[in-house]
Order: structure tokens, then sequence, then C-alpha cells
């Protein structure tokens, strides 16, 4: 799904101007701070006030001092890129940080830093005002910012050249699993796939019978040892990233399972992406590899990796099995 930006940024940007979601909002945000500060300096320049009384030739004068003024000074143009660009540090400053602050918290982004210079109220109004006629549409692209469709690409390397990619998914985590396949199928479509077997038939009624779809073994259901058999796979050097989306707050009969099947993946060192953010964010970089060629991206797939901790732990072994050769002699 791609970001479509919003109706209000569409009337104030050239249609030919690419902006992503983030820049967009730090931009209306941006614009927000410095349309306060244009209407500020416009109160404080009034010279009359409504409640003051004055005679009508004074009226006349005033008036047509005003016509004058405007004849010789012409209204700004109303070009929001130019305004930004113009604005003097103390503005721009105020504004980033104005701006930092508006977008962790619209991405849900929790300890943000408070400046100093700001009160409470000031921080409070400026992130709780919202824009008339946006609200559905701005929380529907905070939602899916996540899910970014690919364009379809050409492999360099074939399915049967790579080792295979795990799918992997507990059960309240199907869903999203579910919308993952469905964004990046055509990824996803460029890997041997293997996993459990609940997800796999998941995954094969999304993508449909495609005979250039390879898939590797299917294993069986989790708790009845299909995270053991991926593991296994793993251990023989046939598996080069697993797609885990695991449960944080449900309980699993087979925990041992799970806790082996990631403890192996960072023995073997191997792509693991154990939740929707992380797996996301790995597809473009996957897609970078195969296009490219570049191996050393997603080297799992095509060597044997391993944790740094593993010499230090066979140099262990070593001495262990070398004192008790001595104990023996």
């Amino acid at each position: 799904m791609k970001y479509h930006r919003p109706k209000l940024l569409k009337k104030m940007l050239p249609s030919n101007v690419n902006t992503s979601f983030v820049s967009d909002v730090k931009l209306r945000l941006s614009v927000t701070e410095i349309n306060k500060v244009e209407l500020s300096e416009t109160k404080n320049n009034v010279n009359i006030s409504s409640n003051v009384e004055t005679s009508f030739p004074s009226d006349v004068k005033h008036r047509s001092s005003d016509t004058e003024i405007n004849k010789v000074e012409p209204p700004k143009t109303k070009n929001i890129v130019n305004i930004i660009e113009q604005d003097g540090e103390k503005v721009n400053n105020r504004r980033h940080r104005l701006s930092y602050i508006g977008v962790n918290n619209l991405l849900g982004v929790s300890g943000q830093v408070i400046q100093e210079d700001f009160t409470d109220e000031e921080i409070g109004s400026f992130l709780n005002e919202s824009m008339p006629g946006e609200e559905s549409d701005e929380e529907k692209e905070i939602e899916l910012s996540i899910y970014n469709t690919l364009d379809p690409f050409e492999s360099v390397y074939k399915p049967e050249e790579m080792r295979c990619l795990a799918l992997i998914a507990h059960n309240h985590m199907k869903p999203a699993l579910k919308e993952f396949v469905e964004t990046y199928h055509v990824l996803l479509r460029k890997f041997r796939l293997t996993g459990t077997d609940s997800t796999m038939r998941m995954v094969k009624s999304i993508i449909g019978d495609d005979p250039d779809v390879k898939y590797g073994p299917t294993c069986t259901s989790g708790p009845l040892g299909g995270d053991a058999q991926l593991s296994a796979l793993m251990c023989i050097e046939d598996l080069g990233g697993a797609i885990f989306f695991i449960d944080p707050l449900s309980a699993h009969p087979h925990q041992a399972d799970i806790d082996s099947l990631t403890r192996l993946a960072n023995v073997h060192n191997i792509l693991l992406m154990p939740n929707p953010a992380s797996a996301c964010a790995m597809c473009y970089l996957l897609r970078e590899a195969l296009e490219k060629g570049h191996k050393h991206m997603i080297s799992s797939f095509f060597t044997t990796l391993q944790s740094p901790a593993v010499e230090q732990y066979k140099r262990e072994q070593d001495i262990l099995v070398k004192s008790l050769q001595k104990e023996d002699k």
C-alpha cells in the first residue's frame, strides 16, 4: 500500500514534489508553528483596537495610509516552501524541536525529550492540535505506514541457489503475518519457502498454485515439533533466515522449542525477524541484495555463519578434552 499525501499538503505543494510520510508530518507541524508566529506578529503590529474611539476624519486618514502601505508593500506570497526556507535561526530551531516531538508523538515513540524552553501548555496545545477532515486519513497512514508494497523486480539468484526462508507465526500473530505476506508476496516468491504446518497452508492460500514459487520442506505444527524441525533444518545448513512473529503475551506449551529456535538462530548467525517492524524493514535489504546481486548483504542464505562466541566456546572445549586426556594417562 503506497503512501498518499494528505489533501491539505496536496494544496500546499506542487504535484511534482515527492515526499515521505514522516517528512510530510514534519512539514505540516512546521507550517502550523510558522503560522502561529506570523499570527502573533500580526496581532502585535495592530495599532487600532476595536474598543478605541476615533473620529471620522482620523479613520479616513488611517484607511488611506493603510492603502498607500499596501500599494508600496504587496502582500506576502503564500508559498509554504519559501516561508520555511527563509525562516530565521530562532524560528528554525524551535520548529525542528517541535517537529521532532510531534513526529515522535504521532509514531507512538515514548520518552521523547522535551526542551526546557517549552511550557507544558505550549507543547500540549501544539501536539493536540488537529487538522479538520484529516483525522481518519492520518490515523490510517500511521497504522499502515509499516506496510509499503514493493514493486515487481527480477532476482539475480534463483530460489534453488539459496537456503530456505522460514515463515512462522503464533496463532494471535497469524493475521499480522497474513497481511505481511499479502503485502510482500512479490519478494517472498523469490525465496524457497518453508515453515510450520498451519502457517504454510495460509501462505499457499495467498500465493496460490504458482509453479514459479518454490517450497522447501513443510514442518509440522509448532507444539507438535515444528519449531524443532526448523532448528534441525538450520543445523544441517539449509535455513538462511526466519520471519518468526512471536506472540509475547501468551503462554506456549512448546516454549522450550521456541527458545531453542531463537537461540540457534543466534548461534548460526542467520537473519531473524521476530516482529512486523523488523520484517518490513528487512524486506528492502532483501530486495536490494537479490536485485543487484549483493550476496554479502544476505550471506546467511549462501554460506554457513556462526556467532563470534562460537570460537571461544570451541577453544574452551578443546582445553577440557585435553585436560581429560591427561588425566587418563
